[in-house]
């Protein structure tokens, strides 16, 4: 089996899978504390799930490391952030590598599923 470096990040989008299951019930009014516990609607999670995926490739299609206040130079340095400047398959390649434990695509046909897990809102 040989391996491919990654060209595009649309390489890896292809490969992701989504499966709903739609096994959340429609209200959940257990607790398990003393607080308030909503949980999201069964309606809504199709809807979190589209938003999540455009998010999400939006994120891998682009550039270098992401700029954002909450990221600390001691995480990404100004060195890594120079050297990745306008890499287009940077984040998808570490991406791949979180997922795969490895950086490169395997030449045989292989999906990343990505699930969710039920969330609920707590309410203090």
């Amino acid at each position: 089996m040989y391996r491919l470096k990654l060209d595009s990040p649309e390489r890896v989008i292809t490969l992701l899978r989504f499966p709903i299951i739609d096994s959340v019930p429609e209200e959940d009014t257990t607790s398990d504390s003393e607080e308030d516990t909503t949980s999201v609607p069964r309606t809504n999670t199709s809807q979190l799930s589209a938003k999540f995926l455009i998010k999400l490739k939006r994120y891998l299609r682009g550039k270098g490391h992401p700029i954002h206040v909450d990221i600390s130079p001691d995480v990404i340095t100004p060195e890594m952030r120079e050297a990745g400047d306008g890499d287009g398959v940077l984040r998808a390649t570490r991406f791949l590598l979180l997922a795969t434990g490895s950086d490169l695509l395997q030449d045989d046909l292989f999906f990343l599923h990505v699930s969710y897990s039920k969330f609920r809102i707590r309410t203090l």
